[in-house]
């Protein structure tokens, strides 16, 4: 592996780990706009989401070029460097992870909440259904003669 190599490798790995910034900020964000019960910003966020994921995704296939190097592991300073970012990798994902998970549990909460708010208007319209008869008529005007 030349130094080029483990140069364009380290700048992968660091344009990972602000990539995992970013997600995080995304996810932090979106947990507030839950949270804020603001729907048009969760919805940017979900798809700002999106566009990062696609990022990480594409840089994974990048640096799985370099994974299967075997010239990788002459270069102990490179390892140590590498290893130190992986476990800066790994912080972060355990942070996005804890993030999401609140995330997910507001919107099963919200779901729920919306559920049964709808059930409930569909009991009360049943039931106002129930103290009219078909075809029942009912009077717009009173009479006045009476």
């Amino acid at each position: 592996m030349m130094d080029s190599d483990i140069d364009q490798l380290n700048q992968l790995l660091h344009r990972k780990l602000r990539a995992y910034d970013n997600y995080l900020s995304a996810t932090l964000l979106l947990k507030k706009s839950l949270e804020s019960d603001a729907m048009d910003a969760v919805e940017e966020c979900i798809k700002h989401r999106g566009d990062l994921m696609r990022d990480i995704d594409e840089l994974d296939q990048r640096l799985g070029h370099y994974r299967k190097s075997p010239a990788l592991n002459q270069h102990s300073d490179m390892v140590r460097s590498m290893t130190q970012t992986a476990e800066n990798l790994d912080e972060k994902l355990r942070q996005i992870v804890v993030a999401n998970q609140d995330c997910q549990g507001m919107a099963v909460d919200r779901c729920e909440s919306l559920k049964k708010a709808i059930m409930q208007h569909e009991r009360e319209a049943k039931g106002l259904h129930g103290y009219t008869r078909q075809g029942q008529r009912i009077s717009k005007f009173l009479s006045i003669d009476t």
